[in-house]
């Protein structure tokens, strides 16, 4: 449990807290104008934080297996981290106190938290999808999966890779 206490677990927690309050705060001004313009901002917008936080050989970015963009299907250490989240889940363990930490190639750690289905997400990503919503899902992303979530449901992970040493 030593490393769970450790530097680089401590900054990937710093660094997903900020991706998941970015993509908060984003979100909920795109709100203000309505589910459809969410869709545009989620769009732009959560690449854009995930590139503001990625600095001294630290990336992090968002996974799942219902990918809206594809670029987000979940794969390798990542998948594997959404697999503890899932069983973590069927065994009843409160998924926001989890936390998932892999000794990564290259001196490297990976370290996941669950993306959980929180009340702001269900326009966009719940079961009744409002038709404007649709339509602009669609426009964007023909292929999407991501929709069908209910409130408190796992929708994925946030993930942090860096350096398992500071630099």
């Amino acid at each position: 449990h030593g490393i769970l206490h450790s530097f680089p677990t401590r900054r990937s927690s710093d660094l997903i807290a900020q991706l998941r309050k970015g993509l908060q705060q984003a979100l909920t001004r795109a709100m203000v104008h309505g589910a459809p313009t969410a869709v545009t901002a989620c769009a732009t917008e959560a690449p854009a934080i995930a590139a503001g936080l990625a600095q001294r050989g630290v990336i992090v970015g968002r996974a799942t297996r219902r990918p809206r963009n594809p670029a987000n299907l979940a794969a390798g250490w990542q998948a594997d981290a959404l697999a503890q989240f899932e069983a973590d889940a069927a065994a009843g363990r409160r998924l926001e106190t989890q936390r998932f930490l892999r000794p990564l190639p290259g001196d490297r750690l990976g370290y996941a938290e669950p993306l959980v289905i929180q009340p702001l997400c269900l326009a966009c990503h719940g079961v009744d999808v409002a038709p404007e919503v649709a339509a602009a899902l669609a426009e964007r992303y023909p292929d999407d999966r991501a929709t069908g979530y209910q409130l408190g449901e796992l929708r994925g992970v946030l993930w942090a890779e860096l350096p398992a040493r500071p630099q």
